[in-house]
């Protein structure tokens, strides 16, 4: 069955119809992503969830209504101290859920992450779910249309020394995760070194959701190239790109 072929069957199988988008303060409100792994659920039976860059669990996240709903074995990973404290919190009475206060990249060791400061009340509170290893990132993101003040913007940028640590070291770790269903990456333009961590500790998810718009052009590329000769076929969302395991796919 094609990709094409495969998002209409998940979206039946899930209820769904395709309509136009409902837009809430310039954000699509349901995503295709969320559609997709539910569907894989239901067909192929409760898979793991390894989620990088898991913020505070609440704020812009695809997964966490459907590993509460279907009760699913996750490992979520939020390197910021105060932003893992949060989400532990909004993950209480969830068993099958694991955390990890760390980054992820090709080596272990640590890492600077910009982040704006906590205490920053002049900014959207959107940038407050945004941290890169990049301070190029968020300084761009000051041209934003809702940022009053991008000098403010710009000086409420701050370093935080972080562990780092690899997907090989983490699957170590959660052997729950030998039976990966979807990985799911936001880590503002460090997805694609995420993904090559998960590729070499040989994970084959179904399903890889990243944040292709924060890549360079050379990355998206690189990344799609890689995905592809590891049997993935692709869909895109707005400014994100779903990899889907070709070898899940069911028969025409």
């Amino acid at each position: 069955m094609s990709i094409k072929g495969i998002v209409q069957n998940a979206i039946n199988a899930t209820g769904f119809d395709i309509v136009r988008a409902r837009v809430r303060d310039g954000e699509i409100m349901t995503g295709l992503f969320e559609v997709f792994l539910e569907y894989f659920i239901l067909a192929q039976g409760k898979g793991s969830i390894l989620q990088v860059g898991a913020n505070d669990g609440v704020r812009a996240d695809p997964v966490s209504g459907l590993i509460r709903k279907y009760d699913l074995d996750a490992v979520l990973i939020e390197p910021l101290p105060d932003m893992f404290e949060d989400l532990q919190k909004n993950y209480l009475g969830c068993a099958n859920v694991r955390f990890e206060n760390v980054a992820i990249s090709t080596k272990d060791g640590t890492a600077a992450l910009f982040r704006i400061k906590r205490d920053c009340n002049s900014v959207p509170d959107w940038a407050h779910g945004i941290a890169s290893f990049d301070k190029n990132h968020l300084l761009r993101l000051a041209n934003a249309p809702d940022v009053a003040d991008r000098k403010s913007f710009g000086e409420a940028i701050e370093p935080v020394s972080v562990p780092v640590t690899t997907v090989s070291t983490i699957v170590e770790r959660h052997p729950e995760l030998q039976r990966m269903l979807a990985l799911q990456i936001d880590t503002e333009g460090h997805d694609f070194v995420v993904i090559q961590s998960a590729m070499a500790a040989g994970c084959r998810p179904t399903l890889i959701h990243y944040e292709d718009r924060s890549l360079s052009l050379a990355d998206q590329r690189a990344c799609r190239a890689m995905l592809m000769d590891l049997g993935y076929g692709f869909v895109s969302e707005i400014g994100d790109a779903i990899a889907v395991q070709r070898g899940a796919l069911p028969a025409a």
